[in-house]
């Protein structure tokens, strides 16, 4: 799922810019996967992106889905450390949820 979500982001860029900017690299996509999950019912982001990590093997952690756990942790890491999830509405799916 994790994966195909990071192509229905490709694919949604690039379709909302006629084809004029895709997502290319994780600098790319990290500030709409940041929004997203911000966004998504997910609890435990980072606890779920170490789960996900610790079940790969180690070629797949190399691999396309090694990059995609290691996006879902990265924004994960980013909201917790850089943002006041306490400002957050109680309507949100973080609104005082554990953030690990």
């Amino acid at each position: 799922a994790l994966l195909n979500s990071q192509l229905e982001m490709k694919a949604c860029a690039f379709e909302a810019t006629c084809g004029q900017a895709e997502l290319s690299s994780m600098d790319d996509m990290l500030p709409v996967f940041v929004f997203i999950l911000v966004r998504s019912p997910l609890r435990s982001p980072l606890a779920c992106a170490r789960l996900l990590q610790d079940a790969l093997t180690p070629d797949q952690r190399i691999d396309t889905e090694g990059r995609a756990v290691l996006m879902l942790e990265s924004a994960a890491v980013y909201v917790a450390d850089e943002w006041d999830v306490s400002d957050l509405s109680p309507s949100s799916s973080w609104g005082g949820a554990p953030l690990l």
